[in-house]
């Protein structure tokens, strides 16, 4: 047990270890769905790696009793042989070809992916397809395809007695109701346009607000806020003061807009509309909308996911340099890492998948996760220059790449397969299940895989082989030796392996 430790530790401490911190980062995030998901996933990583060694492993050691004497569990000489073409070819000329062209294409279609992805939001996604539930969310959507109003809330009132000050106002509303998503003036619902038509309908008083020929009075706003027309509506605050005048303290203005756009377009028209009144601080407006939170995420979304990829990315850094004490290897496992979770995000989006919070608990998750794939392949790649010389098995391995890499490949190129095909066939079943949250879910899980693999067995071990700089001379030694190394004869029986 004591050598069954020493070969898994490092690879249960990193698994987890980054795991848990991935999803600690994603615990910070202002979206509570997210915090939420990422806070319970970082606590059950933790206490799953407590167990492990714990309970797990002690109850594994009293299973010997039932083992046969002499049961070993040897690599079969047909897979020693496999690892070892594939290792010459991803070292031949056609595989470092392959190699490129792959990256090429993989970052173009990412590229193009994260191009057509969109920050938004959709309620129904969080719904199965025969829930009422998305039934209303669709019946809502249809509303607001046709009646989007946004709300102001005017606390420092304008002097409407004043011709200049009552002016710049209106100048405003009408700005706001030029933008191409505003119905225009018929639809804007304002108190004073109402009290104009009260004076001159029931009092048969005339006013006008037209800058050139400007004439207003608020002698009549308290029969007008009294009346039937806007009674117990609380459109407009005031007070008289010591001479009997009415007094604006504040009022509501509502603009109606269209929602035909969808919700990314209706979060970027109240971004803009927020950046617009800052022209007009003087009367300190409030924009109210009862799906300000959700334009809140949707506009801030890139900014949060970008942040919790880089501070993400630099913790999965740490923890390669702390296990993989090569510099250019752990260089190696970072980009690689960074290369997945680029990749994977750029796919989602051909996958039909959204920038939405769900996208970025999957995002956060898969960055923890892609560890598992890269890191393995650095350390046992850099773990072979210290145990072993470079050997020139077949008399054509001039340094040494050919045999590490198989050396690489036979640790961890079954395991790597065997795990990703496990969880890719656990996923399977939830595609059968109508939910945008299960199935997007399976979808990253099943491209990460993909994605892991791919870096992990083909494009990392491609760049891990490449010299920077010229190699000192070792030792060669006779084929025999080389494999019976790879069959885990080494004499080094104390090496920990990953």
């Amino acid at each position: 047990m004591r050598r069954v430790i020493s070969d898994i530790g490092p690879s249960i401490t990193i698994t987890s270890l980054t795991n848990v911190v991935a999803f600690s980062v994603g615990a910070l995030s202002p979206a509570k769905v997210m915090s939420l998901f990422s806070a319970g996933t970082a606590v059950a990583m933790a206490f799953d790696y407590v167990f492990e060694l714990a309970v797990f492993a002690p109850c594994l050691l009293l299973t010997l009793r039932w083992e046969k004497d002499g049961d070993t569990v040897r690599k079969s000489n047909e897979m020693q042989s496999f690892w070892w073409y594939y290792a010459k070819f991803v070292l031949s000329k056609s595989g470092r070809i392959c190699a490129l062209l792959t990256v090429v294409l993989l970052y173009l279609a990412t590229f193009l992916g994260l191009q057509k992805m969109e920050a938004t939001f959709d309620a129904s996604k969080t719904f199965s397809v025969t829930s009422p539930l998305k039934r209303s969310v669709d019946l809502f959507d249809i509303i607001y395809k046709q009646y989007a109003p946004i709300n102001f809330v005017i606390r420092s009132s304008p002097n409407f007695t004043d011709p200049n000050d009552s002016t710049n106002f209106l100048g405003m509303i009408e700005r706001l109701e030029s933008r191409p998503e505003a119905y225009g003036r018929e639809r804007t619902l304002f108190w004073l346009f109402g009290y104009i038509e009260f004076c001159r309908n029931e009092l048969g008083v005339e006013m006008s607000i037209d800058s050139a020929n400007y004439s207003l009075s608020l002698d009549y706003l308290d029969r007008f806020a009294k009346s039937h027309i806007i009674g117990e509506q609380n459109l407009v605050q005031y007070h008289l003061d010591e001479k009997g005048h009415a007094v604006i303290d504040s009022f509501l203005l509502t603009i109606i807009y269209t929602g035909k756009d969808g919700w990314h377009l209706r979060a970027q028209l109240s971004a803009e509309i927020r950046e617009f009144l800052r022209d007009y601080a003087q009367y300190n407006i409030t924009m109210f909308n009862y799906d300000s939170p959700i334009f809140e995420l949707i506009t801030s979304i890139n900014k949060e996911l970008a942040k919790s990829v880089v501070i993400t990315l630099s913790s999965m850094a740490c923890v390669c340099f702390i296990f993989v004490p090569s510099i250019v290897n752990a260089i190696a496992a970072t980009l690689s890492i960074l290369s997945i979770s680029c990749s994977l995000l750029g796919m989602l989006s051909w996958l039909g998948l959204d920038l939405d919070p769900i996208t970025m608990i999957n995002v956060l998750m898969a960055i923890g996760f892609s560890v598992d794939f890269s890191a393995h392949t650095c350390y046992h790649f850099y773990f072979y220059e210290r145990t072993h010389p470079a050997t020139l098995p077949y008399g054509d391995d001039a340094d040494g790449n050919v045999a590490k890499l198989t050396y690489t490949f036979h640790a961890i190129g079954s395991p790597l397969i065997q795990a990703g095909a496990s969880t890719v066939f656990c996923m399977l079943p939830l595609f059968t299940i109508s939910s945008y949250v299960v199935r997007s879910f399976a979808k990253t899980v099943c491209l990460l895989v993909a994605l892991g693999i791919l870096h992990g067995l083909f494009i990392v071990p491609s760049l891990l082989s490449v010299e920077l700089w010229p190699r000192k001379d070792k030792s060669k030694q006779h084929p025999t030796a080389a494999v019976s190394k790879l069959d885990g004869n080494d004499s080094n029986e104390d090496a920990p392996m990953m």
